[in-house]
């Protein structure tokens, strides 16, 4: 089940951060890339962000969360993360149909790392197509995607 996570509440926060941390481990071990910014974070400041929040829940356990920012005409994905105890189950396709399904005809955006091949696959797979790459100061290739309004194979 999906739901809103209202996190600015305390143990909303620290359950998002939980899954967030560990998620990005992972991909910090997947990329060789241990500074990525997501596992500086802490629960004030996801308290304080800005981003729309959804959790997925395996019956009562949170187990993965996707963030956006919303414009008028456009949604940019911020994070998606599964705990690693939930890989592989389809979550974060559920979590991103989900986006795409609530944001109709808006344009959705998002940015992963360039060698982060699990993040691609989906991404692609869900109808987004490349639009840039660069390279942050520290090293880290990064790839951003966009799709069109309108879900593809609703």
């Amino acid at each position: 089940m999906i739901m809103p996570l209202d996190h600015q509440q305390d143990e909303t926060a620290k359950g998002i951060l939980a899954i967030q941390l560990a998620a990005y481990q992972k991909e910090a071990e997947l990329l060789q890339f241990f500074d990525l910014p997501p596992l500086k974070e802490d629960a004030a400041c996801l308290q304080q962000s800005k981003e729309s929040f959804y959790g997925y829940y395996a019956g009562d356990e949170l187990s993965g969360i996707i963030s956006m920012e919303e414009t008028e005409h456009s949604w940019h994905i911020c994070r998606l993360a599964i705990h690693p105890t939930h890989f592989r189950k389809g979550i974060g396709k559920k979590l991103l149909m989900y986006v795409i399904q609530k944001a109709k005809d808006a344009k959705l955006t998002v940015c992963t790392a360039s060698n982060n091949r699990p993040a691609i696959e989906l991404y692609t797979s869900m109808g987004f197509i490349k639009t840039k790459e660069w390279v942050e100061p520290q090293g880290l290739h990064i790839s951003c995607f966009d799709r069109s309004g309108g879900s593809k194979d609703d």
